[in-house]
């Protein structure tokens, strides 16, 4: 099974820069293989596909701070998308009264506010930083600590947030057989004034109910106050640090 390793990326981590600059690299990525795609599609009434949409991008590629396999592994995750948007187009061409409308294009982002996710595979993260515990993303400087081995590893994400990243470290580990029962069962009802009612099919299990009413309350005063101070924010700006400390 697949396990995922999160890191938060704060402002003052030391390469948080050059990890959102890759991010907004990746969307200029995003935006310029969509282009050439919407111009081939409109125009020729052709699909590109990763092969040649490679070559058109050559000249661009070189002005990335992104290494080739990253940008091979980008374009193959834009094509299965758009591949599967055009289907789904042609679908509904064919059954239009089984539809609400029709799925659209996908829109260009942000020039300046938009970041895209980033993929890095596994023969990218250098395997001698893995031996010291530290994930390198080459060929940038950007080093995390990792307690995965190199051989279970099978890709990392960076993913941008709206005031830190989240570097996803995704590797494989094996499922343990506990030699559970297959016929025992237990289910869990979330409820509108309990929190969770619990209940299971096995003889000597105790039910248990939990009153949500405390915790709802407290919620409702945390959404009331966050929502007083982002009214107090000045035009464009999303977060301020008082919210940032509601979070922790």
């Amino acid at each position: 099974m697949e396990i995922i390793e999160r890191y938060i990326i704060q402002k003052s981590y030391p390469h948080k820069q050059e990890i959102d600059d890759l991010c907004f690299c990746a969307k200029n990525l995003y935006s310029y293989a969509n282009f050439y795609i919407y111009q081939s599609l409109i125009l020729k009434h052709k699909y590109l596909d990763v092969n040649f949409r490679e070559k058109q991008l050559k000249n661009f590629q070189a002005d990335l701070a992104l290494s080739t396999q990253v940008v091979k592994k980008y374009l193959l995750g834009l094509d299965f998308n758009l591949l599967n948007l055009l289907t789904a187009i042609k679908i509904y061409k064919e059954n239009k009264p089984e539809f609400l409308e029709r799925d659209k294009l996908l829109k260009y982002q942000h020039k300046e506010k938009s970041r895209q996710l980033l993929v890095y595979i596994d023969q990218i993260v250098s395997k001698s930083k893995m031996k010291a515990d530290l994930i390198h993303l080459s060929p940038n400087h950007i080093c995390i600590p990792t307690v995965v081995d190199y051989f279970c590893l099978h890709r990392v994400r960076n993913v941008p947030n709206i005031d830190h990243d989240v570097v996803e470290v995704v590797y494989e580990k094996e499922e343990l057989d506990y030699d559970l029962k297959q016929d025992a069962i237990a289910a869990i009802n979330v409820g509108r004034d309990n929190l969770a009612a619990l209940t299971a099919n096995q003889p000597r299990f105790v039910q248990v109910i939990i009153k949500g009413q405390i915790i709802k309350s407290i919620n409702r005063y945390y959404n009331q106050q966050k929502a007083k101070l982002k009214s107090l924010l000045p035009a464009r700006k999303q977060t301020s640090k008082l919210l940032m400390l509601m979070v922790v």
